[in-house]
């Protein structure tokens, strides 16, 4: 894991402890932030116990391509090993947006959605009754 902000000082990381004409530079405890760093280290490991107590990703997530329809049909299977999901989240975006935009809970292996397999991308991630939610697996064309 690496924690970083988004205007890193490069005088201060990836340096060797060292003055030069006056700059200091490399890691250096007086310039470490420590209720920064105390912040980022909760969210990444709030991140990672989430994911260490979630299910298992889904198996097999199939986009079904066939027959002409502004419907899409989407199946997957339990993951094989770890604990039983409660449910399952179908995320949904746009082909020209980097964020999932929907998040639709199924009950089910599958699911009938009334979005065109042509304008969107789709993924399927498993939840437990705690709301734990696995990493999401990409929906891919295949046969039911």
């Amino acid at each position: 894991m690496r924690i970083c902000e988004v205007n890193e000082n490069y005088d201060r990381t990836h340096q060797y402890v060292r003055e030069e004409n006056g700059v200091r530079y490399g890691d250096e405890i007086w310039a470490i932030n420590f209720e920064y760093l105390r912040k980022n280290t909760g969210i990444n490991l709030a991140a990672i116990l989430n994911m260490a107590l979630a299910p298992a990703v889904p198996e097999n997530v199939k986009l079904i391509t066939s027959g002409l329809t502004n419907f899409v049909n989407i199946s997957w299977e339990a993951p094989a090993q770890g604990k039983r999901p409660k449910a399952y989240y179908v995320l949904v975006r746009e082909t020209d947006q980097s964020q999932w935009q929907k998040k639709i809970l199924v009950r089910d292996t599958r699911v009938r959605l009334p979005f065109s397999k042509d304008n969107y991308f789709f993924a399927v991630q498993s939840v437990d009754e705690d709301g734990h939610e696995s990493l999401a697996a990409f929906a891919y064309s295949g046969r039911p």
